[in-house]
């Protein structure tokens, strides 16, 4: 392949920015309200097993809002100690989840998860190691239920007394929004392309199910267009262009409730 294929689609980018406006979904996310009567924080659970030795608690350090994060240290090899929140959300429907943390260990159980019980819906990232912004959690719920759980926090395995497995990690910021339902969306579209080059990518369609006309624009108004029908799901695309100038060019799918473009370089071929 001639082109790159690293991306966040402008669609996704456009509903990222929708979901900053919606509400934070996750209750006491900053940990600002304390802890209830149990000295947990509130309106969260913490989860212990298989005899695991360790401390929940809020501290000043590592925070990055408010006066407090959360702070849990997994100090033998055994069990898991995490932190959990139950919520009921929307079937069918697309959210993201963020945080931000500090993480003193490398182990690969050390992470953060959102599942739905009895399903196959199951999203996991990291908390990097030294602090910052975890990649975000992006998932779909089912399609008929609405029991979902965020956890993080620090694992092991149960038959194994592995070493690696203890450590301390921080949390802050947890927020969980919905996003907003898109029509469309391209997947997999590079930033560069070359002047006669070819694109393979993917058109996502919500619900709409029909012709959708897919049209390259170059920078000096040239177009080409192309027609495809696509359902629900994903919609694997394949578009040729040929002695297109280079510069900015526009990729545009219409059809149905489908309006959507993206932007991308054309560029020389290297001699």
């Amino acid at each position: 392949m001639k082109f790159l294929t690293f991306l966040f689609t402008f669609s996704f980018l456009t509903a990222v920015l929708f979901a900053a406006e919606m509400p934070n979904l996750i209750k006491n996310g900053s940990f600002e309200e304390g802890l209830d009567a149990k000295g947990v924080p509130k309106h969260w659970i913490i989860d212990r097993s298989d005899k695991v030795e360790g401390v929940v608690k809020l501290v000043p350090e590592h925070k990055t809002h408010g006066k407090v994060a959360v702070f849990l240290h997994k100090k033998n090899t055994r069990g898991a100690l995490y932190l959990r929140q139950m919520l009921r959300l929307k079937p069918n429907t697309e959210y993201i989840l963020e945080l931000k943390g500090y993480r003193e260990s490398g182990h690969r159980w050390h992470y953060v998860s959102v599942r739905q019980p009895d399903t196959k819906v199951r999203a996991a990232s990291k908390i990097p190691v030294g602090g910052g912004e975890m990649p975000p959690i992006r998932f779909r719920t089912h399609v008929t239920k609405t029991l979902t759980y965020v956890y993080f926090g620090l694992w092991g395995y149960t038959k194994e007394n592995n070493p690696g497995t203890i450590g301390k990690m921080w949390v802050d910021e947890v927020v969980l929004r919905e996003l907003p339902r898109i029509a469309g969306a391209f997947k997999g579209i590079g930033h560069y392309y070359f002047a006669n080059d070819s694109l393979k990518c993917s058109l996502f369609s919500n619900t709409y199910k029909g012709k959708v006309t897919l049209t390259l624009t170059a920078a000096n108004g040239k177009r080409v267009s192309k027609v495809y029908e696509v359902v629900p799901g994903e919609n694997p695309l394949s578009f040729s262009w040929k002695d297109f100038p280079v510069g900015e060019a526009v990729l545009s799918a219409k059809g149905g409730d489908i309006d959507i473009s993206t932007r991308f370089m054309l560029q020389r071929e290297r001699n």
